[in-house]
């Protein structure tokens, strides 16, 4: 396992106000609606250069920084069968599905040990 070091940068564009880099992968955010203490985000995982998931069905906590949002983003988009219902894959694309089977497990890892590293961060 490798140490996560991500590269984060704020962005001035319509597409996107966040992105963290982490190795090949890309994770691009745009906060688009909140409610109720609850922030939806379009999202985009990109890894070499191939959009692999896009979306805006991911609902976060609004009180989490931008860093923990990935974090949780990333919990979700790490699923791996066994993890979830059968259900959950069955609108996969073929690129999705490859990614799932050889990054999905590592890099579930990888974030959920950056997470309680910002946790810890935010608790000193």
């Amino acid at each position: 396992m490798c140490d996560i070091i991500a590269n984060v940068t704020y962005l001035d564009n319509e597409d996107f106000d966040f992105s963290m880099e982490y190795a090949d992968h890309v994770v691009n955010l745009k906060y688009i609606w909140h409610n109720q203490g609850r922030v939806r985000v379009h999202y985009q995982l990109v890894k070499d250069d191939k959009i692999v998931f896009e979306g805006k069905d991911f609902w976060g906590p609004m009180n989490l920084s931008d860093e923990r949002i990935v974090c949780e983003l990333m919990s979700f988009l790490t699923a791996r069968p066994g993890d979830v219902e059968k259900e959950h894959f069955k609108n996969y694309t073929p690129l999705q599905i490859e990614w799932r089977d050889e990054f999905a497990e590592e890099l579930g890892i990888e974030f959920m040990i950056l997470e309680e590293r910002l946790i810890a961060k935010e608790n000193d």
